[in-house]
């Protein structure tokens, strides 16, 4: 029963990324206002948690920075802006490490190009991540990886999708 509550929540959160999707685009200005309008809110400040009350599920800060987790075009190789989220998740799963037993790392790739290739390109984005949180401090134990290929469309989608689709997801799975 608590699998399946986590997968709700993990399917729940992945939707939650999708739909935000776009926020990995935005240029440092437009999040340099945006920290600075949270900062000018009503609601005081922020923990870095956002009340996830040591819990990686419940983690805004986790779930927004999965999305900037992104890749050029035939590339695992981790972008400076990718890097940078990267540090602030694994510190995010240090923190939360008891919340948790293993994260499922999914690599991903476009619907461009040849499907062997793809896979293996989703394989090794997802296991350059674990290989760099790792190197931040997170216990090997709690990381797996699995590469997932293309993502499954019925057209190449546009740019801006084929962009979105360069990355790799999260998922609680114990």
């Amino acid at each position: 029963m608590r699998f399946q509550s986590t997968t709700v929540k993990v399917v729940t959160s992945l939707a939650l990324l999708l739909a935000l999707g776009a926020c990995a685009n935005k240029s440092k200005k437009d999040n340099e206002n945006m920290v600075s309008s949270q900062r000018s809110s009503d609601r005081g400040p922020q923990s870095a948690l956002s009340g996830a009350a040591g819990d990686l599920s419940k983690s805004t800060k986790f779930s927004t920075l999965s999305q900037n987790i992104r890749f050029h075009v035939g590339s695992s190789e981790l972008t400076a802006s990718s890097r940078r989220a990267l540090n602030e998740i694994a510190s995010e799963m240090k923190k939360t490490s008891g919340s948790y037993e293993k994260i499922r790392i999914a690599g991903l790739a476009d619907p461009q190009g040849d499907t062997a290739r793809n896979q293996r390109l989703s394989e090794e984005r997802a296991e350059r991540v674990r290989e760099y949180l790792i190197s931040k401090g997170v216990p090997d134990s709690k990381l797996e990886t699995i590469g997932k290929g293309a993502v499954a469309r019925d057209t190449l989608g546009t740019a801006s999708q084929r962009a979105r689709d360069r990355r790799v997801d999260f998922e609680i799975v114990e």
